[in-house]
């Protein structure tokens, strides 16, 4: 079995041609049987086409029969002699010589039967071998064919195939000339009428009878005696016969009845008669399909040999370039088919590749897009440094030292989506001319690593010297950049790493690790840059290991906050909305409380901005929107209208939102209408166009929506009476002072008529003494919450607070009003 496998596919030539003659042999394999299947029904088409001749033929040659007796008939009647002694019998009352003359005259047919009758149908005589009772068992076909005779007066004769005692027989009637009377004759089938039909129609033919008294037989056939048997053994659906003369086809004829039986044409035509043209094209078709063959076997071997021939060459050529040969050029055919083309496309993808390889080796360390060195530069030029210094310290007792510097540009994400990616490539362009002119030190390296982040490897520099080089970058983007027409102020913020005092130590230089230094200073730098931009009050940071720590608790707080969920730990707590005109309970705003089995109750401030960081807050969401629409119906049923569930910058962001919402709202029963989402200022203006698009979304499924914290940041009014908004939640920081302060009475003054003017409910945010609820009241504030009405509280201390506040008894602790923790 290896062997053949072997043989198979070690030659392509060997699978061309064997599967080209395979397919041949299939396809023939094929033509063959379907020839050989379609034949037998071939054989039934022609047989019955066949059969359809001779019955019209056999059809044909009993009406001629039937004319010529019935002509026969019509000069016996119309002999003078016959009718002078039927005139001379009656004359005379000698009924003995009129039915000689009859029996003369019916002879002349070779008839069995004869009489004559008149118009009426009266028996006047019988010929001498004809029986009473024979002809009233006659009579009523008689008169059926004497009834056809009367609508054509000149038509004399008429006859009927029929049974007559035993024989199949022709019934003749014909008038006499002078209205004599009508003259019949029953005229036996001649015996020789089947093999007539034998020698016209090349098919056998038989004439069944069945007598009532007497099983059926053969009266007349063109087959042997011997073959009788097996005709009268055929059932009544038989399409086919076997004879000792072989297989013949079968068609029966309608059944002739008659008084004195039946009896029934078979037509039989033989098969063998039919399969002759066919049997003689087996042969020749065998021989055309083995010609067929060598042809194909000769030809896809001369096909496979040009094919693979300069496919083997090319082969070699391959292997020549996978080894890194470029310059020996590729064999190339003289014919110009596909394998040539294959060739010559081979051979210039040689060329393309030995002219590439220079550009590819510079663009593994080359930043396309500013000239800079990329990362893989930087990397190769920190371990040149740091095994340089190393070396120096070794030979010195001091090490050398020099600092990595990496730099990103602040907002550079605006750039790109308000002015578009071609002006943000401009920008980066502009950013690495100016780093270049002043880092041109020996040995310094400006590169690019990648998007907005750029990084310096500042040689022989210390932490001062690196500060100092910062800052002159710093004075160099004091001033804007102008591209295409457009001012642009960059910012750019620094992390710092300095060898050898912020590298792992090492102790084996040979060690693998003597070599990861220079990514570690590299993350390390970068790990300084980040701390930078999160503290925003500077615009470099030096590498602290505490940021290392940092990260370890930033991992930590993740894994224990995606395990609180899991766990339970998460608590919904809701603080209530109170009707300002009213005094009414109308809502609650629903907050996320996270009771940590070994910290107690971590405060939000702890855990919110880092989820917001590090987008769980996603996930924060979601629990509370579910654990709010699992309690509603129980608040619902306290007076309260909707619960208000805050949206994050990120959630806004999430398309899949809307989808996640109406599961949780369709898998607990609860309308959207039940909640009024809060959206802060800073969440819409992050990214406005897609903020606006989300809420719309949330806006047509049925939500309401609210601006919070509404004054804190920087709304623009055109975006404000665009959002679907319905209602503006009043920042507390303008609230908490309205009794003591008339400037932000004015402010809330004018963003309750604001509010108002679009429609949009006013509620008021940190509510602390009864003195604010009272202005509130009077500036037309429409809701309000804050400590002076209900600290936020668990959600099962809810409904025994609204009882307390409508001044209701409190309720069993059981009670129907109870809203489950």
């Amino acid at each position: 079995m290896k062997a053949l496998k072997d043989w198979w596919t070690r030659r392509l030539w060997r699978r061309i041609a064997v599967i080209s003659v395979g397919l041949l042999l299939l396809v023939q394999v094929v033509v063959f049987t379907l020839v050989q299947h379609s034949v037998p029904g071939l054989v039934q088409m022609l047989g019955a086409q066949d059969l359809d001749r001779g019955e019209q033929v056999w059809l044909e040659l009993l009406n001629s029969r039937a004319s010529v007796r019935e002509r026969q008939l019509e000069l016996q009647a119309d002999d003078g002699g016959l009718n002078r002694a039927l005139i001379a019998a009656a004359e005379e009352n000698d009924p003995d010589t009129a039915r000689s003359a009859i029996e003369n005259a019916a002879s002349r047919l070779a008839a069995t039967r004869s009489a004559l009758l008149s118009e009426t149908l009266e028996i006047r005589f019988l010929g001498e071998s004809t029986a009473d009772a024979d002809l009233q068992l006659l009579l009523p076909v008689v008169k059926d064919l004497v009834e056809g005779l009367r609508p054509t007066p000149l038509r004399r004769s008429a006859s009927r195939l029929m049974l007559i005692g035993d024989e199949p027989s022709l019934l003749v009637v014909s008038r006499m000339r002078g209205g004599a009377g009508l003259l019949v004759a029953g005229v036996p089938l001649s015996a020789d009428i089947p093999r007539v039909m034998q020698k016209t129609a090349l098919m056998e033919v038989a004439l069944i009878v069945q007598r009532p008294d007497r099983p059926p037989q053969v009266a007349l056939s063109s087959v042997s005696v011997g073959e009788n048997a097996a005709l009268l053994a055929l059932s009544a659906d038989s399409r086919t016969v076997m004879l000792p003369s072989g297989k013949h086809l079968l068609r029966r004829s309608a059944a002739v009845q008659g008084p004195y039986g039946e009896m029934q044409t078979l037509l039989l035509t033989p098969v063998n008669r039919i399969e002759k043209p066919f049997d003689e094209l087996t042969l020749p078709l065998l021989a055309a399909s083995a010609i067929g063959v060598l042809l194909a076997l000769m030809g896809s071997l001369f096909t496979a040999r040009r094919v693979t021939t300069p496919l083997n060459d090319l082969a070699t050529a391959t292997r020549r370039l996978g080894e890194g040969d470029f310059d020996a050029p590729v064999p190339l055919p003289h014919h110009r088919d596909e394998v040539g083309q294959l060739a010559r496309a081979v051979d210039v993808m040689r060329e393309n590749i030995r002219a590439k390889q220079a550009e590819i080796r510079e663009l593994a360390y080359t930043d396309r897009l500013t000239g800079l060195p990329n990362r893989v530069s930087l990397a190769d030029a920190l371990r040149r440094a740091i095994d340089e210094n190393r070396g120096e310290a070794t030979g010195s007792g001091e090490p050398a030292c020099f600092t990595t510097v990496m730099l990103g540009l602040d907002r550079f994400k605006n750039i790109n989506e308000n002015l578009g990616y071609t002006l943000g490539d401009e920008v980066l362009r502009e950013v690495a001319l100016r780093l270049r002119r002043h880092v041109q030190r020996e040995g310094d390296v400006v590169a690019r690593l990648a998007g907005d982040q750029f990084a310096l490897l500042l040689g022989g520099a210390d932490l001062q010297r690196a500060a100092a080089v910062i800052d002159g970058i710093c004075a160099a983007f004091v001033h804007p950049i102008v591209v295409q027409g457009e001012t642009v102020d960059v910012s750019l913020t620094f992390g710092v790493a300095g060898w050898p005092q912020h590298a792992p130590e090492v102790t084996d230089a040979t060690h693998p690790a003597g070599r990861e230094q220079a990514e570690v200073l590299l993350a390390r730098a970068e790990m300084a840059m980040h701390a930078a931009k999160r503290g925003k009050s500077a615009h470099m940071a030096v590498y602290d290991p505490g940021f290392d720590a940092g990260s370890q608790k930033t991992l930590t707080l993740l894994s224990e906050l995606r395990h609180a969920i899991g766990a339970h730990e998460l608590r919904l707590f809701l603080q209530p909305k109170i009707d300002v005109a009213t005094d009414m309970l109308v809502g609650a705003e629903a907050l996320v409380r996270w009771q940590h089995p070994t910290r107690g109750m971590v405060p939000p401030g702890q855990f919110i901005p880092f989820a917001e960081d590090t987008g769980f807050v996603r996930q924060l969401t979601l629990w509370v929107f579910e654990e709010a629409a699992r309690q509603w119906a129980a608040l619902h049923a306290l007076g309260l209208h909707r619960i208000s569930v805050n949206l994050s910058t990120r959630d806004l962001l999430d398309p899949e939102l809307p989808t996640r919402f109406d599961a949780i709202l369709r898998r607990q029963g609860v309308p959207a209408t039940a909640f009024c989402l809060e959206i802060t200022e800073s969440a819409v203006m992050n990214e406005p166009k897609r903020a606006l698009a989300m809420l719309h979304t949330l806006a047509a499924a049925g939500f309401e929506l609210s601006i919070d914290d509404y004054g804190e940041g920087q709304t623009s009014l055109s975006y404000l009476k665009t959002l679907p908004v319905h209602e503006l939640k009043i920042d507390q920081i303008f609230i908490k002072q309205i009794d003591r302060d008339e400037k932000d009475a004015t402010i809330v003054r004018s963003t309750i008529g604001l509010a108002h003017s679009l429609g949009f409910r006013a509620v008021a945010e940190g509510v602390e003494n009864a003195a604010i609820l009272v202005l509130l009241r009077e500036l037309g504030c429409d809701e309000a919450q804050g400590y002076h009405l209900a600290r936020p509280m668990p959600a099962a201390e809810m409904a025994a607070w609204a009882r307390q506040r409508a001044g209701l008894p409190a309720l069993a602790p059981a009670g129907a009003g109870t809203v489950a923790a």
